[in-house]
């Protein structure tokens, strides 16, 4: 009867197991949309739609108001646009908004057309400002000297990178 003493020792942890999956998924964030749909006439209508929501996921909070069309989707699923659009037309629905409220912006990066170099100027703020202008200048007058097809390239128009002074 070994397996029964192995199956014994296991319940306290099929037991956790068991409660940690009724709770609400924490390691995941949230998404949170809010929609606006058109043709929301009956109740069946709303119903089926709070319906295939849920079974898209078992955790989420979605609701319906017929009145006003808007229906609030509070999901571990990621939705687009397209996504939900799918899934309303089948019930003659249309989408007038979808908007997805706790999106992160995108953190938009631009690399320089031309690498840093180490001996570029660096403007230094020393609390003077009419020095500190000054002596950034003289250190870019100079750079431009020492660089000068690598200064037409930084101030060229984006997309144009002259090679030489007749370009």
């Amino acid at each position: 009867m070994p397996s029964v003493t192995l199956l014994h020792g296991l319940r306290p942890l099929l037991g956790a197991c068991m409660f940690a999956a009724l709770l609400p998924v924490s390691g995941q964030d949230i998404q949170h949309y809010k929609a606006v749909v058109s043709g929301m006439s009956t109740t069946l209508q709303e119903k089926q739609l709070l319906t295939d929501l849920s079974d898209s996921d078992e955790l989420g909070e979605f609701s319906a108001d017929g009145s006003t069309g808007d229906v609030v989707l509070k999901t571990v699923r990621t939705w687009d646009l397209a996504q939900f659009e799918h899934m309303v037309v089948n019930y003659n629905m249309q989408v007038v908004s979808f908007e997805h409220v706790n999106a992160v912006e995108p953190v938009v990066t631009q690399t320089p057309r031309v690498p840093r170099m180490a001996d570029m100027p660096l403007y230094m703020n020393t609390g003077n400002p009419v020095q500190d202008d000054q002596r950034y200048e003289a250190y870019k007058a100079a750079w431009i000297a020492v660089h000068p097809d690598e200064y037409r390239e930084l101030t060229a128009p984006h997309g144009v990178a002259p090679t030489s002074e007749t370009d």
